[in-house]
């Protein structure tokens, strides 16, 4: 025999119930949970914006201002609509959502210090405006994989964050205590920042297990 049992419920009930489905429904479509894809896009637009499409015509040192324009809109253009194409079928949680904003955030620090390490005091203008670009995306998009590989939760990754962020500190510090930031000793400051974070990202994770 079939069964049926008739539950009465409140509007407020069936609300909460029409809500539960709802996210249930955008959190598991097709098998992929996109609940961070929306920051992610925010964070990708932010910086195609705010960094990317300023940055790249100083690269390419253009310098007549109609080409600076073009140049800086067809570069924000692509870092909005590329990850949007892109991402439309990739599982994005909200933590590994955040871990790809610090990726692409820090990654800009770590590049230009990284450039600062390797060429020194040449290390100005362009080369380090470079380096710092492509430290944004090489961070950015591993971070978005190991976020979702190894199920990074939000509060995990706000603790990378925010450790990270106290190593680069540490490391600033223990520059300026070695005069690590004169023109001579910059290769030092430079790298005692990217230990420091590296350290403090390290730490974090063996926090978090």
């Amino acid at each position: 025999r079939v069964l049926k049992e008739r539950i009465i419920l409140h509007q407020d009930e069936v609300e909460r119930l029409r809500n539960d489905i709802a996210s249930e429904l955008e959190k598991n479509k097709d098998g992929i949970d996109q609940e961070g894809r929306t920051s992610f896009l925010i964070t990708t637009t932010l910086l195609s914006l705010g960094y990317y499409g300023w940055i790249v015509p100083d690269i390419l040192d253009i310098d007549d201002n109609k080409r600076k324009v073009a140049t800086y809109m067809l570069t924000s253009a692509a870092g909005i609509t590329f990850p949007i194409f892109a991402t439309r079928n990739v599982p994005i949680s909200k933590g590994s959502a955040h871990l790809a904003f610090y990726g692409g955030t820090r990654g800009i620090v770590h590049g230009i210090f990284a450039s600062k390490l390797i060429y020194g005091d040449e290390a100005r203008g362009d080369k380090s405006k470079g380096f710092g670009t492509l430290g944004s995306v090489a961070e950015m998009i591993p971070a978005l994989y190991f976020g979702h590989r190894f199920h990074v939760t939000e509060d995990e990754a706000e603790l990378v964050e925010v450790v990270g962020d106290f190593g680069i500190g540490y490391g600033v510090g223990t520059g300026f205590l070695f005069d690590g930031f004169e023109d001579n000793n910059i290769r030092y400051g430079a790298g005692s920042i990217l230990i420091g974070s590296g350290l403090g990202i390290a730490a974090s994770t063996l926090v978090m297990e």
